[in-house]
């Protein structure tokens, strides 16, 4: 079974419960099941594949630092987005500002262990190449792909020529896809409201046309919250929806 996880919200961190509870419940990462990744999520994936008992511990812990660090993924609706998208317009901040992908690598470096991910490995991250303009498995030292995966406009410019999948396409192909849907609250009035909308129902129509191959998807709402366990506790009940279906 290969589940897969978007990423470009920070309540992607919460899904280490997810993954909590379906050892919980018996299952196996690497055995019964793999997780397919991008974005924010590959970091509770990849801590759960080393530290299986901690990696709850220390996505909390991690969780104010992420929430000043990523300011434009920790929104709780789509009219936060477009409010940032404005300001950093109005304050002409460049993409190829190198100093974003540092504090990026900074946090990365004193949260995550420095492991070797290959084919084989029960956590498949995939980032989008823009030179061949398609989705990627990454593989090599986790540092690497850390820095291609979490890129995103328009708070950190592309690495070697990659950034987020979840910007293109949403989530990784896989049989149960676990996704994080925001509030839809914008009323348009800007210029750059109409642009957020085009774009948003662009992306709309291509996730649902992702979604649609899946065997079984679980929606998750955050209901305005940046509180860690309340999402976590959504993320557990995804995993109880998932073995409730995968049982019956």
């Amino acid at each position: 079974m290969k589940i897969s996880l978007g990423g470009d919200l920070i309540h992607y961190l919460c899904s280490g419960s997810l993954l909590v509870a379906l050892k919980k419940a018996g299952l196996v990462l690497g055995k019964d099941y793999e997780v397919n990744c991008c974005g924010l999520s590959c970091i509770p994936a990849v801590l759960f594949m080393d530290r299986e008992e901690k990696s709850y511990v220390l996505l909390s812990n991690m969780w104010e630092e992420a929430k000043h660090l990523f300011k434009t993924a920790s929104k709780t609706c789509l009219s936060g987005f477009v409010k940032d998208l404005s300001t950093i317009f109005k304050v002409k901040r460049r993409l190829e500002n190198v100093n974003n992908v540092n504090e990026l690598m900074k946090f990365v470096k004193k949260w995550l262990p420095n492991l070797r991910i290959d084919e084989s490995s029960p956590v498949k991250i995939y980032a989008y190449n823009l030179r061949k303009q398609n989705e990627e498995l990454l593989v090599g030292d986790l540092y690497d792909i850390i820095a291609k995966v979490l890129v995103y406009p328009p708070n950190f410019p592309p690495v070697d020529g990659y950034m987020s999948l979840a910007w293109v396409f949403g989530i990784p192909f896989g049989d149960v896809a676990v996704h994080v849907s925001l509030k839809d609250d914008i009323v348009p009035k800007r210029a750059l409201d109409y642009i957020f909308i085009s774009y948003l129902a662009r992306y709309r129509k291509v996730l649902q046309m992702r979604l649609s191959s899946f065997r079984f998807v679980c929606e998750i709402v955050p209901e305005n919250s940046l509180d860690f366990s309340l999402t976590s506790a959504r993320f557990l009940k995804a995993a109880q929806d998932l073995l409730h279906r995968r049982l019956n």
